[in-house]
């Protein structure tokens, strides 16, 4: 839980750090929102174009992308995808019902015109164990393989 009280999982607090640290960029509170900076647990409805907003399912109306990132007017929505509780890893983000979930919420960002990273804990494992490193900066480089110009 963050000061907030917002609910903040394994992985969302050092991406934030490195991100921060590496852009040199602030943090931003959502009412701030489309200001150049770093948002944490931002609402899904506060990023979509209003044509998506309408046929929101309840469940899409309630989520929020875990760390936004507004760097050079692009916008990034930055997802800290983690892993279930059974052994072999189902559930979570990698289960039936929240991999479709997260599939529909992709295709309207991007159709929204936000760049959608997702952080996996199944390539991301330092990330994971919340280390500040040089290997949780690779790995959150890694994520961004697509976009790496917004790296210094």
């Amino acid at each position: 839980m963050n000061t907030e009280g917002q609910l903040i999982g394994h992985g969302e607090d050092i991406v934030h750090l490195l991100l921060k640290r590496q852009l040199h960029i602030e943090d931003r509170k959502i009412k701030e929102f489309p200001v150049d900076g770093l948002y944490r647990q931002m609402p899904l409805v506060n990023v979509l174009h209003q044509d998506y907003i309408i046929d929101l399912s309840e469940e899409h109306q309630k989520g929020s992308i875990d760390v936004f990132l507004v760097f050079h007017g692009i916008k990034y929505a930055v997802r800290i995808q983690n892993g279930g509780t059974t052994k072999n890893k189902k559930g979570g983000h990698y289960g039936d019902h929240k991999s479709k979930h997260d599939s529909v919420q992709k295709m309207m960002m991007e159709k929204s015109g936000i760049i959608v990273v997702d952080v996996w804990q199944h390539e991301c494992k330092n990330i994971f164990k919340d280390r500040d490193n040089d290997a949780s900066l690779q790995e959150l480089k890694d994520a961004f393989y697509q976009h790496l110009e917004i790296f210094p």
